[in-house]
């Protein structure tokens, strides 16, 4: 337990704490440093409303995080739509992200190490709000299969999407006009880049040995199997988007890159 005489959480100060599996920060906590819980354990954690600092990577590597809150009344951070995250309220950078997150519409930028080492992502859904993806924002998440990125994202920076080495398929639109040289170093000897031809996404398979695909190659799918994650939800008064499955001749087919919804 953290004493409430608190306020600052020093860089690395848990890090590598493979026991740590509960934190309770209290409400005098202002600054959570760089790499601070990093490879810990923990599976939930509540970022209370003092807190106006959270370093890079505090919970990189944190692999069992299944809840990552912002508590209301928070002025520099928030978790809008419940979204088991930690969004910079001013910039609408996804900074902290977990294996059950989902990213808002609102989020435009996913941030440095946000999604860093979550080895239990094993799909995310980026909004076409997001214009950029940063550094290491999702290296070493080694259940990634699959990635489309939307058509309003413009660049692809440092090891973004290093160390993924289950992702198969990536989808790259036109927009994207950078992406650096290990975006996708030590990624499945298996994946596929899908993109238009003369884009940047081609010339960055052609420069990396990755094999290329055209997007506007076209399979029909109209005798797939379509399964929902739910039959039925209770009405809220919230908008709902359940899980789809969709399989043809036995193979789970990849959202967004062997079709769309």
């Amino acid at each position: 337990e953290i004493p409430s005489s608190v306020t600052g959480i020093g860089n690395y100060a848990f890090s590598g704490c493979s026991s740590l599996t509960n934190v309770e920060i209290p409400g005098s906590m202002a600054r959570i440093g760089v790499s601070a819980f990093n490879g810990s354990n923990l599976t939930s954690v509540e970022i209370p409303s003092s807190v106006t600092e959270i370093g890079t990577g505090a919970f990189r590597g944190c692999s069992s995080l299944e809840s990552l809150k912002v508590l209301e009344g928070n002025e520099k951070y928030n978790s809008r739509e419940n979204c088991n995250g930690i969004i910079e309220t001013a910039s609408n950078t996804l900074v902290a992200g977990c294996k059950n997150t989902k990213i808002p519409s609102s989020v435009a930028i996913i941030g440095f190490s946000a999604f860093e080492g979550c080895s239990g992502l094993t799909s995310v859904a980026i909004p076409s709000s997001v214009t950029g993806i940063s550094d290491y924002a999702f290296k070493g998440c080694s259940g990634l299969t699959s990635v489309a990125i939307p058509s309003s994202v413009k660049w692809i920076l440092d090891s973004a999407f290093s160390g993924c080495s289950s992702l198969t398929s990536v989808v790259i639109p036109p927009s994207v006009t950078g992406i650096t040289y290990n975006a996708f170093l030590g990624c499945s000897e298996n994946l596929v880049i899908v993109g238009v031809p003369g884009s940047e996404a081609e010339e960055y398979a052609q420069r990396n040995s990755i094999t290329f695909k055209f997007l506007d190659s076209v399979q029909d799918i109209s005798e797939a199997s379509i399964t929902l994650e739910r039959a039925s939800y209770a009405y809220d008064g919230k908008p709902k988007t359940p899980a789809v499955t969709v399989k043809l001749g036995g193979k789970t087919l990849a959202p967004n890159t062997d079709y769309t919804v």
